[in-house]
């Protein structure tokens, strides 16, 4: 499928799912915001790689049918923005970081909706015909890491970066970005219904592409 039609269906996707769960909430706009930052679905530059895009090209390439996987797309992009909001909050060092527009607390509690709306979006491919047990697998990969990606970010707020040495960079990055772009890489390995050694192989691929 080309990629600009894929990108337009995922993209859908998310504004489908903010619709339906985040119609409600008081600072919607700021949750717009946050998920038209750059490397978003619905970003505006053309032609720009989009993570929401990152699961639907691994289900592809597994052999599988991309729009199966939309809901992993829109659970990608929320995961990505909560945590790049939450990273600038932390550092405090972005000048375009979204808490310089509306403020820390309503920044880390729009980072918070984010993360509960991916985990609803998951939900979703129920939807899409995957069984109960594979929704399942799939959410716990991904919780498992927004877990490690949390450690990964803490051992970055507390590292001394005077002291900091290449191996010990490489190892938070990879428990930090590189956890979190390794888990969605598996689960959309999972939704493909790839072998148990090909997950392997693309969750491999996604926690190098999260480091790099």
């Amino acid at each position: 499928m080309a990629i600009t039609a894929l990108r337009q269906q995922a993209a859908d996707e998310l504004r489908d799912l903010v619709d339906l769960e985040g119609s409600a909430f008081p600072g919607l706009e700021w949750v717009w915001l946050a998920l038209q930052t750059r490397g978003k679905l619905l970003s505006s530059e053309d032609g720009g790689f989009a993570w929401g895009l990152l699961p639907l090209l691994v289900i592809e390439a597994a052999g599988g049918e991309p729009r199966t996987g939309l809901p992993v797309a829109a659970a990608a992009d929320c995961l990505i923005a909560a945590s790049d909001v939450l990273d600038d909050v932390e550092d405090g060092d972005s000048p375009t970081g979204l808490e310089r527009a509306c403020g820390t607390a309503t920044a880390i509690n729009v980072a918070t909706l984010l993360v509960f709306m991916a985990q609803a979006s998951i939900h979703q491919l129920r939807d899409q015909g995957l069984r109960a047990e594979v929704v399942c697998i799939v959410s716990r990969v991904l919780t498992r890491a927004a877990v490690r990606a949390c450690g990964g970010q803490q051992r970055d707020i507390d590292q001394d970066d005077g002291l900091l040495s290449e191996s010990g960079y490489l190892e938070m990055v990879e428990a930090k970005s590189g956890a979190l772009v390794e888990g969605l890489c598996r689960a959309a390995a999972i939704v493909a219904g790839a072998s148990i050694e090909a997950v392997e192989w693309y969750a491999q691929f996604g926690r190098y592409l999260g480091m790099a």
